[in-house]
C-alpha cells in the first residue's frame, strides 16, 4: 500500500487561503527529480535542527507495475483508493474505519493504491 502518485502531483497540502485542489507538479517522471526544502521527515516527527534539501523522483502508476513486471514479479491484485489514513487536505470528512475521504461534491480522485505480486517459478 503507498500513496497514489496523484496524490503526490497535488503536492503536499493546498496554498493558504485556496479552495480548491490543482495539480501543482508532474504525474509522469522524465524532467528529473523533485528539489524540496523540508523541516520535518516524511513522517512528519519533530523538527529537524535544520532544514534539509530533499529529491524526491516521480513515478507514474505504470513506471511501477513495469518495473515489477520487468522484475519477474506477477501481479495479483492492484486498486486504487479514494482513501487515506489522515486529513491531509483541508475539507476532507471521516469515512468508514478512521480513514478520510474527501467530501461527495469533490471528484473521486485515487490517493492510494494498494498492490501484491508475487514472485514467478
Amino acid at each position: 500500500m503507498e500513496f497514489h502518485p496523484l496524490l503526490q502531483s497535488l503536492g503536499a497540502v493546498p496554498e493558504p487561503g485556496e479552495q480548491h485542489l490543482r495539480l501543482r507538479q508532474d504525474y509522469l517522471g522524465g524532467r528529473g527529480p523533485l528539489r524540496v526544502e523540508v523541516a520535518h521527515t516524511y513522517t512528519d516527527g519533530p523538527p529537524l535542527a535544520e532544514a534539509t534539501t530533499c529529491y524526491e523522483w516521480r513515478h507514474g502508476l505504470s513506471d511501477i507495475v513495469t518495473a515489477l513486471l520487468g522484475a519477474g514479479l506477477a501481479i495479483e491484485v492492484l486498486r486504487e483508493t479514494e482513501l487515506l489514513p489522515w486529513p491531509r487536505f483541508a475539507g476532507m470528512v471521516p469515512a468508514d474505519g478512521g480513514w478520510w475521504r474527501l467530501p461527495d461534491h469533490d471528484p473521486k480522485i485515487p490517493l492510494m493504491f494498494a498492490l501484491r505480486a508475487r514472485a514467478t517459478p
